[in-house]
């Protein structure tokens, strides 16, 4: 039996307050979300279908907010905001949050055609410590589609 390695920050609390830099990927990297023509990013319906569900989780809990996120062709990045006010109920831990995304994202791009379509099985996460971090993972993201050709995954599609 294989031991799988602990992805998340052991004994710390992802529904607390703070800001969370998020990569999900295709599940054996399939290139099946959005293609790249030089640097240029150019999204698919599937990668449509990714995208929008980044703006459902916007929309969906008042106490998240996901402005920052790129649909390349075999994963996503994400900066996940979580922002506690105390008029909320329960709130959802940043792995629950990731969840919600997979599973309803999975779900419409199956529905859309992509019958084989799922994820890997967990995400990464790195929670951001600061305004320069901030800012140096928004750089990565925006400029993400042009490095796309020093990719390992570059050249793949579905």
């Amino acid at each position: 039996m294989r031991i799988r390695k602990q992805l998340r920050l052991s004994k710390f609390n992802y529904s607390l307050r703070g800001s969370y830099f998020v990569t999900i990927c295709v599940d054996n990297m399939q290139c099946c979300l959005s293609k790249i023509d030089d640097g240029e990013l150019i999204l698919n319906t599937f990668g449509r279908i990714a995208q929008s569900q980044w703006q459902w989780i916007d929309q969906q809990y008042p106490y998240v907010s996901v402005e920052n996120f790129i649909v390349m062709p075999c994963h996503v990045h994400a900066i996940v905001d979580v922002i506690l006010k105390k008029r909320y109920g329960k709130i959802l831990s940043l792995s629950q949050l990731i969840g919600a995304y997979k599973t309803l994202s999975t779900a419409k791009i199956r529905k859309a055609g992509l019958f084989e379509f799922s994820w890997h099985r967990s995400f990464f996460d790195h929670i951001i410590r600061g305004v320069e971090d901030y800012q140096n993972i928004v750089d990565y993201i925006n400029t993400d589609p042009a490095n796309w050709s020093s990719d390992r995954y570059f050249g793949q599609s579905v």
